[in-house]
């Protein structure tokens, strides 16, 4: 299947300058499939449409963090640099390859949020109530 990263214990004593929190986690090929939902829902919009959102929201939701112009920016190209699209390594390439690209479901994030909650329900009336970790009993089938 896919790449995981897995974590490596760092010891203190051989890293005294911290340089392993900068290096590239390491990889191992292991897919748990106790762990693999049925289906992804994924909200996708634009980076304008994010930052116009951001802009809309009010002061008390935007104080002390990063939604504001530059924050937004930041995070943004932050976040499509870590996901390029047709790259192979994005969290959407990592779904389609575990559970199957007809199970990776995309909603508009910038519809109303009624809108996007009933379209979540009608996801879940024609997949299933998700049920992500795979340890269901045969009596809740």
């Amino acid at each position: 299947m896919d790449k995981i990263p897995i974590a490596d214990e760092v010891n203190e004593n051989e890293d005294p300058d911290g340089a392993a929190e900068d290096a590239e986690p390491k990889f191992e090929e292991r897919l748990n499939e106790k762990i693999i939902p049925q289906y992804t829902i994924a909200l996708e919009a634009d980076d304008a449409s994010l930052t116009q959102r951001a802009k809309e929201l009010p002061p008390a939701q935007t104080a002390d963090n990063h939604h504001n112009d530059s924050g937004m920016a930041r995070r943004l190209k932050d976040y499509r640099g870590r996901n390029v699209e047709d790259s192979g390594e994005t969290v959407r390439d990592f779904f389609n390859e575990a559970i199957g690209h007809a199970n990776v479901l995309t909603i508009d994030a910038m519809t109303p949020e009624a809108e996007q909650i009933i379209k979540m329900q009608e996801i879940i009336e024609q997949k299933g109530k998700p049920c992500c970790i795979n340890m269901i009993s045969e009596s809740d089938k």
